[in-house]
Parts: structure tokens; C-alpha cells; sequence
């Protein structure tokens, strides 16, 4: 998966099953939770970590808070513009040597 590309996941989505860790974790959660519709959602999912797997939420949540942090402050710095939409002054150059 490219870390570049973010997917669409919204939390009240159902969840397709497909492959076997995906299929425990989503019996699993459809046997604890009793869905009225039988269906799962990634909140759902969640939900179920937190309580039975803090350490992997935590984990989880603790790397999207920083790259929304680190994006925060890159944002902050060089403005909301892409690579190409930036001045040559925020733009980091690396073929060219500076003298000192």
C-alpha cells in the first residue's frame, strides 16, 4: 500500500470479508457486538481492539497523531501549497551547492 494514498474508509462503513485474519476479526466482532443487521462496521472493529488489543490502537493512534502533527507543522511552514505551487525559496533544491 502506498502511504502517499490515503483510503476513504468512513467508520460506520460495512466491512467486506475477505481473507482469513479479516474474516476472524470480523466474526469475532460480529459474535461480541450482535450487529441488529449482521453487519460490521470498521467502528465496530475498533471498538473491539480498544478493548481487547489497546496496545495496537494506541500504536495506531499514536503514528496517525504524530503524521498529523508533522504535517501540521510542515503546513504551517511552507504554506498549503504543493511542491510545485511553492516559490523556489521553499523549495528544497538538491542539485545546487550553497557558498559559504
Amino acid at each position: 500500500m502506498n502511504t502517499d494514498e490515503e483510503p476513504e474508509n468512513k467508520p460506520d462503513e460495512m466491512i467486506i470479508a475477505g481473507g482469513a485474519l479479516r474474516d476472524y476479526i470480523v466474526s469475532y466482532t460480529g459474535d461480541k457486538l450482535q450487529p441488529e443487521k449482521d453487519e460490521v462496521t470498521i467502528e465496530m472493529v475498533i471498538d473491539i481492539l480498544a478493548i481487547e488489543f489497546p496496545e495496537v490502537v494506541l500504536a495506531i493512534a499514536t503514528e496517525n497523531f504524530l503524521r498529523g502533527y508533522e504535517k501540521g507543522l510542515n503546513d504551517a511552514e511552507n504554506g498549503f501549497m504543493s511542491d510545485e505551487e511553492k516559490p523556489d525559496i521553499f523549495r528544497l533544491d538538491t542539485d545546487s551547492t550553497e557558498e559559504t
